[in-house]
């Protein structure tokens, strides 16, 4: 009996997850029986009662081609992201209408250093899509 969780690449596990969470799937190895619907109900429900930071819904058996389609999916997903950013000096509303105009940024990221233990250390492509700043305070910019 041996398994293995894989999961779809999303945000660091010491980020919050916000919205119906990420998909995953075990991988069952060498499994001679796969289990039914009512077990999979089971699972579910015995997950979700045992602690309130994770829960699942809708276990399914999935073939190896869903399994793919899940991970393609990761590569082409976009995800937003929400910060406030405090400032020495004061920000004008047209240092915030300059941020609001970035579109399509194109920028090179490297291997942050807090997952270098388990990444390798190249320079990834990310792309900005938008920004919508706004000012909080003369010296904070929502974003």
């Amino acid at each position: 009996k041996q398994w293995y969780q894989r999961r779809v690449r999303g945000e660091d596990i010491d980020v919050r997850m916000l919205g119906t969470g990420r998909p995953f799937y075990i991988q069952l190895v060498n499994a001679r029986v796969y289990p039914d619907q009512e077990a999979l109900a089971r699972a579910e429900e015995h997950i979700n009662a045992s602690h309130g930071k994770v829960q699942c819904r809708g276990l399914q058996v999935v073939s190896r081609a869903q399994t793919d389609v899940v991970k393609a999916g990761q590569e082409d997903k976009n995800k937003e992201y929400r910060c406030i950013i405090r400032t020495d000096s004061p920000v004008t509303e047209e240092d915030v209408a300059r941020l609001s105009s970035v579109r399509d940024l194109l920028l090179n990221q490297e291997t942050p250093l807090r997952v270098l233990h388990r990444r390798s250390p190249l320079l990834r492509k990310r792309r900005i899509i938008s920004v919508n700043a706004r000012l909080l305070t003369e010296d904070e910019v929502a974003m």
